[in-house]
């Protein structure tokens, strides 16, 4: 009997092994070792396989056990199949506290920082400048004064602080501001009253100038033609050039008397139109003509022509020291027209001494206006060579 029992042992052994060949790839296997001959505890998170029924092993003649090949049936095909993923409860649970975990850090994170936010997006826009304003409520405690800024009808600033009993409950501040008082109610009484202080001051300006009996028709002349520009009057555009031109002739008696655009040149032809001669590299000896213009020459009245007289000297100073070095008086010219000029010049032939030594010098030029006896006079540099 006890052959028998361990060709039985043997046999069981046998084909375990046989199974697990046949079994595809590494799956554990569904026996368990036995100890102390009870059965294992089940699982409560795997199911065990159910094993299959074992055959009795016959033996042959000659003692060795023959495993029975075991028949393909529908339990073998699903045996040789992939088998399943193994269920992992472990950390399956561990990768839930994980996110638990994780997640509550979020949360905890957006609580801290929701609350600065909220505070910077409810705190509304302040105005820079509040003028003529209500009493505003102040953000830190309700006990908090605010002073507030008037203008008085003087137009000087006023600061003002409100008792706390006048302080109310604002939701936000106010976005719009008082307008300034008018100028016209703190400039006093009567017609000036009416402009703002600048207009004002002119008009007390033209007034006070107006007042003299040499410039009273010239600034009503003025006046009228500026008014007449601007709104675009009904006279006629001949009319309202005889006006402008009239107003124009009576501004030129204003104008002072002035040399300007002294130049060096080699021809002249006319206002404004000449050949410039450059005014380095002059040779001692050298010929060349001057040409200036004119403005607030005045004109003497003779029969039914404009008469203008000038006269003229030249003088050359040494730029080292500030020396008169040479000088030569033009003499006088009369120009007489029927139309007033407007583009008075006049140009003169120069020659420069034979004696005058090498150097820097400053070229000036005097003209007197003999109608208005008023002088004025202009500079230009120039370099004579050897």
């Amino acid at each position: 009997m006890s052959r028998g029992r361990e060709a039985r042992h043997t046999a069981m052994v046998l084909a375990c092994v046989a199974l697990m060949a046949v079994s595809a790839g590494c799956r554990p296997s569904p026996f368990q070792r036995l100890a102390n001959g009870t059965a294992p505890e089940s699982s409560p998170s795997a199911a065990q396989p159910e094993i299959p029924q074992l055959l009795p092993v016959p033996e042959n003649g000659s003692g060795t056990v023959v495993a029975p090949v075991p028949e393909k049936g529908p339990e073998t095909e699903s045996m040789s199949a992939p088998a399943a993923p193994v269920p992992t409860p472990l950390l399956d649970a561990a990768l839930k506290r994980a996110e638990a975990v994780e997640q509550a850090h979020r949360e905890a994170t957006a609580a801290r920082e929701l609350p600065s936010s909220t505070k910077v997006a409810s705190q509304p826009d302040v105005p820079s400048k509040v003028l003529a304003a209500g009493p505003r409520k102040s953000t830190k405690d309700n006990k908090e004064t605010v002073r507030t800024f008037k203008l008085s009808a003087s137009g000087q600033a006023q600061v003002s602080t409100p008792s706390p009993a006048g302080l109310k409950s604002r939701s936000e501040p106010p976005r719009t501001t008082a307008p300034l008082a008018d100028p016209a109610s703190r400039s006093g009484s009567g017609d000036v009253a009416t402009v703002p202080p600048v207009r004002a001051q002119v008009v007390d300006w033209l007034a006070s100038e107006a007042a003299k009996p040499a410039n009273q028709a010239l600034f009503q002349r003025a006046v009228n033609t500026i008014a007449d520009a601007v709104k675009n009057s009904a006279k006629d555009d001949s009319t309202r050039s005889a006006d402008i031109r009239s107003t124009v002739l009576a501004l030129e008696d204003r104008v002072p008397f002035c040399v300007s655009e002294p130049r060096l040149c080699r021809k002249v032809s006319g206002f404004g139109s000449f050949e410039p001669l450059p005014a380095s590299g002059l040779r001692a000896g050298q010929p060349f003509l001057i040409y200036c213009e004119l403005t607030g020459l005045r004109y003497q009245a003779r029969d039914t022509s404009y008469v203008s007289r000038l006269s003229s000297r030249v003088e050359l100073i040494s730029a080292r020291d500030g020396t008169k070095v040479w000088e030569q008086s033009l003499g006088e010219a009369e120009d007489q027209c029927r139309s007033r000029r407007r583009d008075n010049y006049v140009n003169y032939r120069i020659t420069l001494p034979q004696t005058l030594p090498a150097g820097d010098y400053r070229l000036r030029l005097t003209q007197t206006d003999l109608v208005a006896n008023h002088s004025a006079s202009s500079e230009l540099s120039l370099t004579v060579t050897r």
